[in-house]
């Protein structure tokens, strides 16, 4: 099945809808059918904007070179007409049910259950069936139209048979349990691994800090030591000179004694020689 702005398609490769039937040529339209466009993919055709709401069926011509019907896409607007065995064309029929029809022929209603009132999506499971199989059409408004929201589009791609109806995780989307919605799987991890960067860059940053802390502290100890080694040696100094200076009063004390010894010897000395000299005149006047 094919998504598209306001149609839904079912797919059928190497098959053309419109084989035989544009009778203007390449790149023509006529009251039954209508240029679409060129595109590149069968995908990109069914999206189109130009499809019109009376369209039964559209038909992709596959690239094939020096072709002139490479890559064009129409629109059958009456009975159309399905040529298989030709793989040169991918043609998607319009399918009539409703996005909600879809999705409960997917999960029916035989393989839910009901407790306490609620309807849950099947036997032993705690998603309520109409969240589950209905929030993307209900948010969307496209419930009981043919226009495939990208929710509904997934779970009915997702789940291969009924026994998967209740899974949690879907293709491109995750069940939220506290939400009770689908949320985004890219969305989620993107915002998950941008979470999870941030925590990388905020350990990161944190154990640079701690480093640089540690590198830090370190140096204040180096400096605490250094001053305390610097303290000591002042006072070592301090210690030495006040050392020094008792060391030269005692020497200048000593100095002193020794003058003062010096001069009353040489005082003795002087007084001897005079009384020697005196008394050496007076015996020598008695002769």
């Amino acid at each position: 099945m094919s998504e598209g702005t306001q149609n839904l398609f079912e797919e059928l490769d190497n098959t053309n809808c419109v084989s035989g039937r544009i009778s203007g040529g390449p790149k023509s339209s006529r009251n039954n059918y209508k240029y679409l466009g060129t595109f590149d993919s069968y995908e990109d055709c069914s999206k189109s904007s130009n499809i019109p709401a009376e369209a039964k069926a559209i038909a992709y011509h596959k690239y094939i070179q020096n072709w002139e019907w490479s890559n064009q896409c129409y629109s059958i607007n009456d009975n159309n007409t399905k040529v298989p065995n030709q793989n040169y064309a991918t043609c998607g029929i319009r399918i009539n049910n409703t996005v909600k029809d879809l999705l409960e022929k997917k999960c029916p209603l035989s393989i839910s259950q009901t407790r306490n009132g609620n309807v849950y999506i099947n036997q032993g499971n705690s998603v309520l069936r109409d969240k589950y199989l209905f929030s993307g059409c209900t948010d969307s408004n496209t419930c009981n139209t043919t226009n495939m929201d990208p929710i509904s589009k997934n779970i009915l791609d997702s789940i291969p048979s009924k026994g998967h109806c209740g899974a949690w995780d879907l293709g491109d989307y995750r069940w939220n349990k506290d939400k009770d919605k689908w949320e985004n799987k890219i969305d989620y991890n993107y915002i998950k691994n941008e979470i999870n960067n941030q925590k990388s860059i905020i350990n990161e940053t944190s154990t640079q800090i701690e480093k640089k802390a540690e590198a830090l502290e370190e140096k204040q100890k180096q400096v605490y030591g250094q001053t305390k080694e610097i303290e000591d040696k002042i006072r070592l100094l301090e210690t030495r000179n006040k050392m020094r200076e008792l060391s030269m009063n005692r020497n200048l004390y000593k100095n002193k004694v020794i003058y003062s010894l010096f001069s009353v010897v040489l005082a003795f000395f002087i007084i001897m020689i005079g009384l020697y000299a005196f008394f050496n005149k007076k015996l020598n006047l008695g002769e």
